[in-house]
């Protein structure tokens, strides 16, 4: 179970976070990903993914052309 305080840091961070979601969805970049760090920001594209076993989400594997 998630405590209080930490929802509110959830809800803060996906607050901070939804620009790089609508620039990914409005640039076109669906499968991207954006990691960021302290020294660097990274736009990161996956080239193929298939899930595992353990995946909730029951998508198929994919292919990026």
């Amino acid at each position: 179970m998630i405590e209080p305080n930490e929802k509110q840091e959830l809800e803060h961070l996906k607050q901070l976070a939804e620009p790089l979601v609508e620039y990914l969805k409005n640039e076109k970049f669906p499968h991207c990903a954006v990691v960021i760090t302290e020294e660097r920001i990274q736009l990161v594209r996956t080239e193929m993914s298939s899930p595992t076993k353990y995946c909730k989400h029951g998508l198929e594997f994919i292919r990026v052309q």
